[in-house]
């Protein structure tokens, strides 16, 4: 882990909920203090998580002075690809194979109800 910071790396795999974006979130505060100005790498495969997890990362994004950069591994759910966008300008990248999938949020509701929903919305 420690060589990982040593390189300026952060990598979030998996369920992007409080612990991962706590732990983000204090990797990024700890490398910005340590060394303003020097690019964050920031390697996100995580196809779920909690949209508060994701602007706690996302709000560490904006408030450190050094640049983000974001980088597309896997898979990304909405969280993470929101996560993804607010990288720094120019600095944001997607690997061949990674994805990203966006579907309304799960409020108890079927596939049926959400299409019935958006069609009702329309009119």
């Amino acid at each position: 882990m420690s060589d990982m910071l040593d390189s300026r790396t952060i990598v979030i795999c998996g369920e992007l909920g409080t612990k991962a974006s706590s732990a983000a979130v204090s990797q990024m505060l700890l490398l910005d203090s340590t060394n303003p100005g020097q690019e964050i790498n920031l390697y996100i495969d995580s196809s779920v998580g909690l949209l508060s997890a994701g602007f706690a990362v996302c709000d560490a994004i904006e408030w450190v002075n050094s640049d983000v950069s974001t980088c597309a591994i896997g898979a990304l759910g909405l969280v993470s690809a929101l996560v993804l966008s607010s990288g720094t300008p120019s600095r944001r990248f997607a690997l061949a194979d990674s994805y990203a999938t966006f579907r309304p949020p799960d409020l108890g509701k079927s596939p049926d109800e959400y299409s019935q929903s958006a069609a009702n919305d329309k009119w």
